[in-house]
């Protein structure tokens, strides 16, 4: 993310106390790490709705114990 940071900041030219959010919110950017949180839980969403014979949720059940 420091990248994206210094690479943003580098494109709109802009000092280093610019708030990182401003970035965000202007050009409707998200994170790495939200999109990534988003779709593990989608994941997870996804193994729970499984039955319970299928060897996925058997391996997810598993390793909880």
């Amino acid at each position: 993310e420091s990248v994206d940071h210094y690479f943003m900041r580098r494109i709109f030219q802009s000092p280093i106390s610019t708030p990182v959010e401003s970035f965000h919110i202007e050009t409707n950017a998200i994170c790495l790490r939200f999109i990534i949180m988003g779709r593990r839980l989608m994941y997870y969403h996804t193994i729970l709705q499984k039955t319970d014979e299928e060897l996925v949720k058997c391996v997810f059940l598993t390793q909880q114990k």
